[in-house]
C-alpha cells in the first residue's frame, strides 16, 4: 500500500480495485492505495535522499498523517506530493 498526496483532481477508487478493495483510505487530502493504483499506468520513480529517516518512521509518520488529515490543503506549487515525501523523509518541507 502507498499513502500520498492528492489533489482534489486525484481520484482514487480503492473499491474498483482488487488489490486495494477494504483497504483503500482516503482522508482529505491524504490517500492509502495499493502500488498499482497509486502509478495509474505511470513507471515508478524513485529519488534518494541523502539524509533519510528509518523507513518504520516514515511508515508511522504517513499513518499519522492519514489518520488525522495533518498535511493541509494540497497546492501544486506549495504543498504538494513532493513536499509530503521531503516531510516524511526528513520532516522538512521545501
Amino acid at each position: 500500500m502507498v499513502i500520498h498526496l492528492l489533489g482534489k483532481a486525484k481520484k482514487i477508487r480503492p473499491s474498483d480495485c482488487q488489490k486495494c478493495r477494504n483497504k483503500g483510505k482516503r482522508n482529505g487530502e491524504i490517500g492509502k492505495t495499493c502500488l498499482d493504483c497509486f502509478l495509474d499506468g505511470q513507471p515508478l520513480q524513485f529519488v534518494e535522499y541523502r539524509e533519510s529517516n528509518p523507513p518504520h518512521e516514515v511508515i508511522k509518520t504517513a499513518t499519522d498523517l492519514l489518520e488525522h488529515n495533518g498535511f493541509g490543503r494540497y497546492n501544486v506549487f506549495a504543498n504538494n506530493c513532493e513536499d509530503f515525501a521531503a516531510y516524511l523523509q526528513n520532516k522538512i518541507c521545501h
